[in-house]
């Protein structure tokens, strides 16, 4: 969790409900029980309806590599049908407000700021 100068610091809470899917765990908390780090693309709809409100400002780990990247096989030449869907995705990130790098949830309100 974040301490008052915005730094992230391990905290550990005490567990009652434990799940690996995403989805079950926003309901679980649009439900009331309990907080959780969700991907932004799981917390959208409930954030957007009011069910889930975000406590502490976007943070992403600082990696230098992070991001969505496309993975395929190394040809001389891309097969135009995986040109076509590289496109296609790109096209509906940007879409969406996203891109590699940057997300919608980067300027979401959050409960909880930090003055720096």
């Amino acid at each position: 969790m974040p301490d008052q100068h915005g730094s992230y610091q391990p905290f550990e809470l005490t567990r009652r409900h434990i799940t690996d899917d995403g989805e079950a765990m926003a309901a679980m908390c649009a439900d009331g029980l309990g907080v959780a780090q969700l991907p932004h693309f799981l917390a959208r709809q409930g954030l957007q309806s009011g069910a889930l409100v975000s406590l502490y400002p976007y943070y992403r780990p600082p990696q230098p590599d992070n991001g969505v990247f496309a993975i395929y096989a190394k040809r001389d030449y891309l097969p135009a049908r995986v040109r076509v869907f590289i496109e296609f995705i790109s096209s509906a990130l940007e879409a969406a407000g996203e891109s590699s790098n940057h997300t919608w949830a980067e300027n979401w309100p959050a409960l909880i700021t930090f003055s720096g």
